[in-house]
């Protein structure tokens, strides 16, 4: 699980540079978070990733007609469904906006649960073609839960969940608010408390606020390197990583979810930095998960294991990735190394 000569050189920087955290000490290591990001979660993925290792599953979520939450990455349904090549679904196509943008196609809330979970789901194949027939079904939330619940048994070890809401003011303007409906299944769970193996994420502030007048359950505020939420009286999440703003989220969140590039960045002669941001976020009382970048094209053998381990250096309190056996190697390479160091 050691480090190859290779990475020691190119993490260098953000070793020199990390916080001593949970990795060094006592306390319960940074949990691994299963993240398929665009990706359809099935059940079969989500045992696999338990059986590797995954101390979260991150479930994606969206309303149907009735509004059963389903684990789904997109409100639109035909880039990761057959239902485009479904015949008796032809007439639900229609134009809509979702977040600001306008979308053609079938959307979440115009089917009921079991339609949903009659569609063929996967990636989509190129050029169009139909998923294969076999392909698994869209998972309600419920499903998700007693998944991680089965896991947690199976491997003797607690296993959460990660539901991220997907276009919460979408759903909102659609009278299918996911916030209400969520915090209704976290109570029948069991879930309503910080200490319960549940984190929620989602983009726009305004839903996580409404979910902490609801239910004590962990909430994570998701920024990216630039941009905004789709609502546009949200702040930039440039300002949100800043002193103040930090102290903002402090209100209505308990931890920042940043992609990779906010945290490490490429150094010279090929080393791996950090970029203090961990710091800045621990400082204003929040916890930092970090959202792992996947493989790049043609990126060196390695590599992606190599900025694994930067994250977990530079102090994440958590790393969210689809490859949950490469993260957890990693995991372990940084434990090991700052043992070392110790």
């Amino acid at each position: 699980m050691g480090l190859t000569r290779r990475e020691t050189m190119a993490l260098a920087g953000a070793l020199a540079a990390a916080p001593r955290t949970a990795l060094a000490g006592s306390a319960p290591p940074p949990p691994v978070f299963a993240d398929f990001g665009l990706g359809v979660p099935s059940r079969a993925t989500f045992d696999e990733a338990i059986d590797k290792g995954a101390d979260f599953l991150v479930a994606p979520i969206v309303a149907s007609k009735d509004g059963t939450l389903i684990a789904a990455p997109d409100v639109e349904l035909s880039a990761y469904t057959d239902v485009a090549h479904r015949p008796e679904f032809a007439d639900r196509r229609r134009n809509q906006t979702v977040d600001g943008d306008a979308a053609s196609g079938w959307f979440s809330e115009d089917f009921t649960p079991a339609e949903l979970k009659s569609l063929a789901a996967g990636p989509a194949p190129r050029g169009g073609g139909r998923p294969p027939p076999a392909a698994p079904g869209l998972l309600a939330l419920q499903e998700v839960i007693d998944i991680a619940r089965a896991g947690s048994v199976r491997q003797a070890r607690v296993v959460g969940v990660s539901p991220r809401l997907v276009s919460p003011a979408y759903f909102a303007a659609r009278e299918l608010n996911l916030e209400p409906r969520l915090a209704d299944l976290i109570r029948l769970n069991g879930y309503d408390s910080k200490a319960a193996a549940m984190i929620v994420q989602a983009h726009e502030p305004a839903a996580l606020t409404a979910l902490a007048g609801l239910s004590g359950i962990r909430r994570v505020q998701l920024v990216d390197a630039e941009g905004r939420p789709p609502d546009p009286s949200a702040m930039r999440y440039a300002a949100m990583i800043d002193a103040d703003g930090l102290k903002t989220v402090n209100g209505w969140a308990g931890a920042i979810g940043a992609v990779e590039s906010m945290l490490i960045q490429p150094g010279p002669k090929g080393a791996i930095t950090a970029t203090g941001l961990t710091r800045a976020v621990h400082d204003a009382g929040l916890r930092l998960y970090a959202r792992a970048a996947p493989p790049a094209q043609h990126e060196p053998y390695g590599a992606p294991r190599a900025r694994l381990v930067a994250l977990f250096l530079a102090g994440a309190d958590g790393v969210m990735c689809a490859d949950v056996n490469l993260a957890v190697k990693a995991r372990g390479a940084a434990m090991d190394r700052l043992r070392g160091e110790g």
